[in-house]
């Protein structure tokens, strides 16, 4: 389990929020005006950044990385943009709804090889199945918040990977993760 000070949950959350707010500015991805020092930013987590809008907290995007390729910060800053303007399932954020988002950020561990679902633990584990080249994934929270068991979490992944709801009980490979979130 990763664990983060809540110092440090502020800053990260505030890093996601200048790289939204950048973009809204200028229209284009910005590095920081400063990172803090910390070694949590440095390291490499893999991470999402979902932004959920109003009382409700309805989903207006989501967009994350497994597995880091750079610094904490970076990849954060790259999945804010994305999870604002570039989830394929809504329109870009716009600056008037921009006060009403709420930024919420998982960190996750590595990533585990599985080799039985049995070893799914539902709302303790993410799982990422992959099979025929295809691939998906859910963050640790989905299973509960739908309150799904183990077999229909692993049969809408296998929707979601764009494969017949069946396809995971044969030749799929799955990964788990666990991960640390917190938001504004």
């Amino acid at each position: 389990m990763i664990e983060v000070d809540a110092q440090a949950k502020r800053e990260i959350v505030g890093l996601a929020r200048e790289a939204i707010e950048g973009y809204l500015e200028t229209g284009a991805y910005h590095a920081p005006h400063q990172v803090p020092h910390r070694d949590i930013l440095e390291a490499g987590f893999g991470v999402f950044v979902t932004l959920t809008k109003g009382p409700e907290k309805e989903l207006r995007g989501c967009i994350g990385r497994l597995e880091s390729r750079g610094p904490l910060w970076r990849t954060l800053m790259q999945c804010a943009v994305g999870a604002a303007f570039e989830d394929s399932r809504f329109s870009p954020v716009t600056r008037a709804e921009y006060p009403d988002l709420h930024v919420e950020v998982s960190l996750l561990s590595p990533l585990t090889p599985i080799y039985n679902t049995n070893e799914i633990t539902l709302g303790t584990h993410g799982v990422v199945m992959m099979k025929s080249g295809k691939s998906a994934v859910f963050l640790p929270e989905v299973a509960v918040m739908e309150g799904w068991d183990v077999t229909t979490l692993l049969t809408r992944l296998s929707q979601k990977a764009g494969l017949p709801g069946e396809a995971w009980r044969s030749g799929a490979a799955f990964r788990v993760f666990t991960s640390e979130k917190f938001g504004d």
